[in-house]
């Protein structure tokens, strides 16, 4: 199944065998065929509605989105694109290798294929924040409408990376209140960052958060 994507301006007033991409590696692409690779999985943008369990949205811009599976929620400068339901293996392995060259990480993941919370607990805190990177690339891709800068995407999963023990901890347990830092928020089943370069989430269908727009 293809992601449903939804984009829209603002208005105005673990089962799977674990996955290594090199950024050395003979895998790797450069950013410009990675994000072209990339593309060739996204469903055409438009906006859409669907009806699931998970709601997604972004900050300022409208739409929210509903889905079944996950959702990855990115918004710049008014520009608010959603992507929900499973991603497929291939559009995974191309936004790994478009990440690993992005933030000069090699990145580890494995396809999460029902999207349960066990299949994320043998994930190890710092390659969690490699398993969010393969599904945040999903959205960072460079397109006409948006100019994201690998610097700007290294400089967020760098601040994402800092905080992996954190992360993990709030990602994977319903005790506590979360993780709520200046830029950084992750509770049960939900991460995001939202800072200056832009703003990115990515929810589970078991987050506590699945009925809100946000994280927090």
């Amino acid at each position: 199944m293809t992601p449903a994507t939804v984009e829209s301006r603002r208005r105005r007033p673990l089962a799977a065998q674990v996955k290594s991409i090199s950024r050395s590696g003979a895998l790797a692409l450069n950013l410009v065929a990675a994000a072209a690779l990339l593309s060739t999985f996204s469903a055409p943008l438009a906006v859409a509605k669907s009806e699931g369990a998970v709601v997604c949205g972004c900050l300022t811009a409208e739409p929210s989105d509903r889905g079944s599976f996950s959702c990855v929620a990115f918004e710049k400068q008014g520009i608010c694109r959603i992507h929900t339901d499973p991603f497929e293996p291939m559009a995974e392995k191309a936004s790994a290798e478009f990440m690993s060259q992005a933030w000069r990480r090699d990145i580890e993941y494995v396809h999460i294929s029902k999207d349960e919370p066990d299949e994320w607990q043998v994930i190890e805190d710092r390659n969690l924040i490699k398993q969010l990177a393969v599904y945040f690339g999903i959205s960072l891709k460079k397109n006409k409408t948006e100019d994201i800068s690998t610097e700007n995407i290294r400089n967020v999963m760098n601040k994402l990376y800092s905080y992996s023990p954190q992360i993990s901890a709030a990602f994977l347990s319903t005790v506590g209140s979360g993780l709520k830092s200046p830029n950084v928020y992750a509770t049960y089943g939900c991460v995001e960052y939202r800072g200056p370069e832009f703003s990115i989430m990515y929810k589970a269908p078991w987050s506590n958060a699945r009925t809100t727009p946000r994280c927090q």
